[in-house]
């Protein structure tokens, strides 16, 4: 890569990396932002489910608006957005006052992930691009890692207003920097782009497609899982293992290196391997993940093995394959970049809620109610890429 690309792909993997900071950065805060502005722990929880909600639905508004007006407007209108919301959550006087500003900053941190991925549509073809995602999308484990070490300092140092401050402050920090340094990328613009019409053909034609349902299925379903044991590891490492909370954040730092394993096997021998074998070499791997949680779940004691080897090979697939997922499912459509971007998003993060959702509901404090979880998303995307992938066009 050149130093211009470099530059860029830096950008666009911080961008991507906001909206992951502000789902895990605030975590260890929640419990004393329940008694500062007594309301109780299910108020709180709605600060989450909002962002969640709010971050999924709109990706689909944000897409064709990229599409229409540009890359760059866009991402500059949702960094401001989220630098509201942020100074909103960091300032609010009660509960109320905490979920509107978690709705705001969601509106706006959507935008990073969404558009972002489109700008690596417009400037790179299929195999390249695949390599610039490896980078991007270290965020979506990197984050969720970081970003409770980092909060529970900020916690423990100040409050849990200076979390939101800093994320204020980060979000200032790439909107000075995108304005100064984000070219716009998108050559293809359509007038008609956010007719309602057209936006609702636009989406049915995406999920009626072979060729993007092939990709996108599995890619929802590995990222979905990889929420969903982010979800359990406090039940089943702090709950029932005993792990301190202090230690925690630390122990699962172990998911990130899989997840930079992954990425690099991508980025240094994808276009060697080729993006098909690279995928279906990820599905074996996921295959083995699940299979691993199950045997743990049956045959072993819980234990910090126990939870944690099985997750570490998921997460490697998912470091492997994902790049090249997201570049394949976009792959087809110049056009319409943005709204396969932001449908792609939509969908991954609505997975991921419904499943960490899901899995709290049924957790109990053992390994089998995640093991059956990982098996039952592992057939999905290993059978939702061989179906649909026998459909698309050669």
């Amino acid at each position: 890569m050149t130093r211009s690309v470099v530059a860029l792909t830096l950008l666009l993997t911080a961008l991507s990396a906001i909206g992951q900071l502000s789902i895990s950065m605030y975590a260890p805060s929640m419990p004393a932002i329940g008694v500062a502005l007594g309301t109780t722990p299910g108020m709180v929880q709605v600060t989450l489910s909002v962002f969640l909600l709010t971050f999924a639905l709109a990706q689909l508004v944000y897409g064709p608006l990229s599409d229409r007006f540009g890359r760059r407007r866009c991402l500059l209108v949702g960094l401001v957005l989220f630098v509201a919301g942020s100074l909103a959550c960091a300032l609010a006087p009660t509960i109320e006052t905490l979920i509107a500003g978690r709705v705001l900053q969601a509106a706006g941190a959507c935008a990073g992930a969404s558009v972002s991925r489109a700008v690596v549509r417009d400037l790179f073809e299929r195999e390249e691009a695949a390599r610039v995602m490896a980078v991007m999308t270290m965020a979506f484990t990197v984050a969720p890692a970081v970003g409770p070490i980092l909060g529970g300092y900020l916690q423990a140092v100040f409050d849990w207003h200076a979390v939101f401050a800093v994320l204020a402050m980060l979000g200032a920090a790439l909107l000075a920097t995108a304005t100064a340094r984000l070219p716009e990328t998108n050559r293809h613009r359509d007038p008609l782009a956010t007719r309602p019409g057209r936006m609702a053909s636009t989406y049915a034609g995406l999920l009626a497609n072979p060729a993007f349902l092939a990709y996108v299925v599995p890619s929802t379903a590995m990222i979905g899982g990889m929420l969903t044991m982010h979800a359990s590891l406090p039940f089943l490492l702090i709950g029932s293992l005993g792990v301190q909370p202090t230690a925690y954040g630390w122990l699962t730092l172990i998911t990130v290196a899989a997840f930079f394993s992954g990425s690099f096997v991508t980025g240094r021998f994808g276009p060697r391997i080729g993006t098909e074998r690279t995928i279906r070499i990820s599905l074996v791997l996921l295959g083995l993940s699940a299979a691993l949680y199950l045997g743990s779940a049956l045959l072993v004691p819980l234990s910090i093995a126990s939870v944690l080897v099985p997750m570490v090979a998921w997460v490697f697939a998912l470091g492997l394959a994902i790049p090249a997922l997201m570049a394949s499912a976009m792959a087809p459509f110049p056009r319409t970049a943005g709204s396969a971007s932001a449908l792609l998003g939509c969908m991954q993060m609505a997975g991921g809620a419904a499943g960490s959702v899901l899995i709290a509901k049924v957790q109990d404090g053992t390994l089998l109610p995640l093991a059956l979880m990982m098996v039952l998303l592992a057939a999905v995307a290993g059978l939702g890429y061989r179906r649909f992938r026998a459909l698309a066009p050669a």
